[in-house]
């Protein structure tokens, strides 16, 4: 079991059974270092704890960095849904946002704009 992969299920457990915040910070940062090592999985289930505020982060910025990671890897449909979600409901500035996503690429910037012809 690689590295990742053993932060990310770890993460799923502690997230599962998390009833005070320092478990759920403690699940978060995880789920985090797993994403940061490039789990797909773990990045698009990460976007939703920053989407929710689950571990006491909410930034949406973030989560649509994570999202963006886990769907251009083909590793999570559930965040290229999402990602789709928010360009159909024009919450934000699609372009606007994509441009200042933290970490992101312009390499993953076009790819999102062509995959989601925006």
């Amino acid at each position: 079991m690689s590295d990742a992969n053993a932060l990310f299920e770890t993460a799923i457990r502690i997230a599962a059974v998390a009833d005070c915040d320092d478990e759920c910070r403690t699940a978060a940062g995880l789920m985090q270092q797993a994403a940061e090592l490039g789990h797909g999985a773990a990045a698009g289930a990460y976007g939703n704890m920053l989407m929710n505020g689950f571990g006491g982060k909410f930034d949406p910025d973030q989560a649509f960095h994570y999202w963006s990671q886990a769907a251009l890897e083909g590793a999570d449909a559930d965040s290229a849904f999402r990602l789709g979600m928010v360009c159909r409901d024009e919450k934000y500035s699609t372009r606007t946002w994509l441009q200042r996503s933290p970490g992101s690429s312009s390499q993953e910037i076009s790819a999102l704009i062509s995959c989601f012809q925006i």
